[in-house]
């Protein structure tokens, strides 16, 4: 798709494939997700009607936990593989809240990883939340009354991978999320106490789980269209969706004696094989445009198509 025209540029926009930000080990086929958070007391300020009794605290603890896990799992709609949706989940609750941040017994661990027929796990070490909910106030700005909800939650997730005695990956995330009732919402849509911890967990869980997978990004790349009678004709092509045609007038002009054109020409050629998922033909010809001409849009593509290379190595290691 061609926009944003302006004089002798425009803009490109398509999605890439970008890789997850953990790459598992190349033995690792079968994972688990296991969670072996303790049930603690959370903070609940100007909340009166959550009580912190036992049965309170099993109570929200169970929200807490499900919807977690909940989102772990949504992450994997991301993807065409449903990969995390095959991930079986496990259960081994510890039963105080001393040596929260303590690394999972070895022993314990791969007995876990045996009975289960797993190469990993994916553990859920602890969370803590803290929830405040506002008085009704007049917010000028909006000309609503807002009730504000404020959750704070904390979460440590590691790692395990079969034979190794230190977690693999670790990772402390702390999320705050802001939810509102506003005046004028209907009063069958008001948020509650429950619906905010409930759709907060999900959200947390939910951003861990896509650190598994890889994402489609969109980018947005710079096509040279003005300045000769040549790049006007390719950029009519192009706006037709007649790229092969463009590409025919591309090669061309990179035997132009003008530098400052033959590097154009090479630079469109780069985002439309880049169109083609051809990285490694683009990269080249990003790389001769920018030794005819020191341009900071043919620089920076340079630069883009550098990491796109590095992260196609890493790609090919987790989709396999």
């Amino acid at each position: 798709m061609l926009t944003g025209c302006f004089t002798s540029k425009s803009f490109v926009n398509f999605e890439v494939l970008e890789p997850a930000l953990i790459t598992y080990p190349q033995h690792v086929s079968n994972t688990g997700f296991l969670n072996r958070a303790p049930v603690v007391r959370n903070k609940y300020s100007n909340v009166n009607s959550l009580a912190t009794d036992s049965h309170t605290v099993r109570t929200v603890d169970t929200i807490v936990s499900n919807n977690i896990r909940k989102g772990f799992y949504e992450a994997s709609q991301l993807t065409e593989t449903g990969y995390m949706d095959e991930i079986p989940f496990i259960e081994a609750r510890r039963n105080d809240t001393i040596g929260q941040t303590d690394v999972f017994d070895f022993n314990k661990r791969e007995r876990l990883l045996d009975v289960y027929s797993l190469d990993a796990l994916i553990a859920l070490e602890y969370y803590h939340l803290q929830l405040t909910r506002s008085y009704t106030y007049f917010d000028f700005f909006s000309g609503e009354y807002l009730q504000e909800f404020r959750l704070t939650m904390e979460t440590l997730w590691r790692l395990y991978v079969n034979d190794s005695i230190a977690p693999y990956d670790e990772y402390l995330g702390i999320d705050t999320l802001y939810y509102y009732n506003r005046s004028n919402m209907p009063r069958e849509e008001y948020i509650s106490v429950t619906s905010v911890i409930r759709a907060g967990s999900a959200d947390v869980g939910f951003r861990y789980g896509i650190r598994h997978i890889p994402l489609w990004m969109e980018v947005s790349r710079v096509v040279f269209r003005g300045g000769e009678r040549e790049l006007l004709q390719a950029a009519k092509y192009t706006d037709r969706g007649e790229w092969e045609k463009a590409v025919e007038i591309w090669k061309v002009m990179t035997e132009d004696t003008s530098d400052r054109i033959a590097a154009r020409a090479f630079h469109n050629l780069a985002i439309y094989h880049e169109l083609q998922d051809d990285i490694l033909k683009a990269h080249n010809y990003a790389d001769r445009a920018c030794g005819l001409w020191k341009n900071r849009y043919i620089k920076n593509y340079k630069q883009q198509l550098d990491q796109r290379l590095a992260d196609q190595e890493i790609l090919l290691k987790q989709i396999r």
